[in-house]
């Protein structure tokens, strides 16, 4: 319950509580504030007990409230541009590319509406859930259709196990599971192949430990408290398992830094971009950087071609995906 997304808990415990009133087979019918008490007073101690207190707070703010709110928002051509697709409204045509999704949560609330009997609290509960993360994603963050899709799978499969247990038909018969498990293998595969493949158009790379190749080289080399200018600011990850004692520059979402300095993050996207015309200068005076890092993506062309042409510069690690330049503007 710690976790920056644990409460959570409670509008679903309040859901809950609150399905126990729908149900109409259910014999107390009276609220149960239990569930809800429970989950706020775990949640709340959750955040007592941080050994981050009161950052923690802070954080909790800035995650649910500031970073969706910009995100919404993104006022600023760097934002929009740094932020990744999940975090976007989806448009019409990603949604019907994104049909299956819908599938599941479909036939949960049609079993709802057509059998009163499968109307249970875990049933009403999960079904309600899916219906909310599926139009908070198809109105407001995409990311939130994953959750729906899964949550909608969960309804379905208690509203089944539950006319099972009734002796009913179950909303799917023998053929209809048969078709459902071939579904579902069909879909575990295409999944396996579609992450092997995943990225092979982008130059993102793959196998072996890369990025991990860049990133394990300055955990080797770079001394403790370096801070690395990351061009792309997903590689604090890689930085931060294989060299945690360097700083980088973004973590967890570029909103944060967004956040905390919508100027200064402004000038980290453009001098990423190339778009500085003292890239060196800026990066050691503004940032403090000892080391550059330069995913071999288009967009972040521009910048390795400046630093190739500055003799402040020099190349200290290179394969096929990325470049890692050291800096010392008074060199």
């Amino acid at each position: 319950l710690t976790h920056t997304a644990g409460w959570i808990a409670i509008p679903i415990a309040l859901i809950w509580s609150l399905a126990v009133r729908w149900a109409p087979r259910s014999e107390d019918r009276r609220f149960r504030p239990a569930p809800v008490l429970a989950a706020a007073g775990g949640w709340l101690l959750g955040q007592l007990v941080h050994p981050n207190l009161p950052h923690n707070f802070w954080l909790l703010w800035t995650q649910n409230v500031v970073v969706p709110l910009a995100t919404l928002g993104a006022e600023t051509r760097s934002l929009r541009e740094a932020l990744g697709l999940e975090l976007l409204r989806p448009s019409g045509s990603f949604l019907l590319e994104q049909w299956p999704v819908f599938v599941a949560p479909a036939l949960a609330v049609a079993q709802l509406f057509r059998r009163p009997a499968a109307r249970t609290p875990a049933a009403l509960t999960t079904s309600i859930l899916a219906a909310a993360f599926l139009l908070a994603g198809a109105f407001f963050l995409r990311r939130l259709l994953e959750n729906g899709a899964v949550l909608g799978l969960l309804a379905l499969a208690v509203i089944a196990a539950e006319a099972v247990r009734r002796g009913e038909r179950p909303p799917l018969a023998r053929r209809g599971r048969s078709v459902a498990a071939l579904a579902l293998l069909l879909g575990a595969a295409w999944t396996v192949w579609g992450v092997r493949d995943f990225g092979r158009g982008d130059l993102r790379p793959q196998g072996n430990a890369r990025p991990l190749a860049m990133a394990s080289f300055l955990g080797e080399n770079g001394r403790r408290g370096d801070l690395v200018f990351t061009a792309q600011w997903a590689d604090s990850a890689p930085l931060l398992y294989a060299a945690p004692q360097l700083r980088s520059l973004v973590a967890q979402d570029p909103t944060f830094f967004y956040a905390k300095d919508p100027q200064l993050f402004d000038r980290y996207w453009a001098i990423a971009h190339g778009r500085s015309g003292d890239p060196v200068g800026e990066i050691v005076r503004r940032f403090g950087a000892r080391y550059v890092t330069i995913w071999k993506a288009p967009g972040f062309q521009p910048l390795a071609r400046q630093l190739r042409r500055d003799r402040r510069a020099w190349i200290v690690f290179q394969d096929f995906a990325y470049e890692v330049w050291e800096i010392n503007a008074s060199r």
